[in-house]
């Protein structure tokens, strides 16, 4: 198992990223605007501790759940999720970003033998919350 880097991973082609020490943690904040930039961040630095994903990331350009997959599948080679990552979606297109969101939860769930992915979720989001 990895440690957890303390930076938050930010993927999105619009929106400006928080600020450093906005979730209460004092992370460094990386910016991705699209999935080749997302995934030289991850190799380059390790897990974050938490990541923020848009879906959408401009025409014609592989989506955050392209990232999310990828993700999933570098995890499944490199052990580098945590069970405590945090995890959320920007997107302003709700279905997708729940889409997300199902889909990191579901893959923790199962590597780390959880029985309910909806009480990640609900977890991650009053962490993410009360920071």
């Amino acid at each position: 198992m990895s440690v957890t880097a303390n930076y938050l991973l930010f993927l999105d082609d619009e929106r400006t990223p928080p600020k450093r020490g906005s979730f209460g943690f004092g992370w460094e904040v990386e910016h991705a605007r699209n999935i080749r930039e997302f995934i030289e961040i991850v190799q380059r630095r390790g897990p974050p501790a938490m990541v923020c994903f848009d879906w959408y990331l401009g025409a014609g350009e592989p989506s955050g759940l392209d990232a999310a997959r990828w993700l999933i599948d570098y995890d499944r080679e490199h052990d580098v999720i945590d069970e405590d990552m945090l995890f959320d979606s920007q997107s302003s297109d709700r279905g997708k970003a729940r889409e997300i969101v199902r889909l990191i939860a579901d893959h923790i769930a199962i590597k780390f033998k959880r029985d309910d992915p909806d009480d990640i979720v609900r977890s991650r989001r009053r962490q993410h919350r009360a920071t």
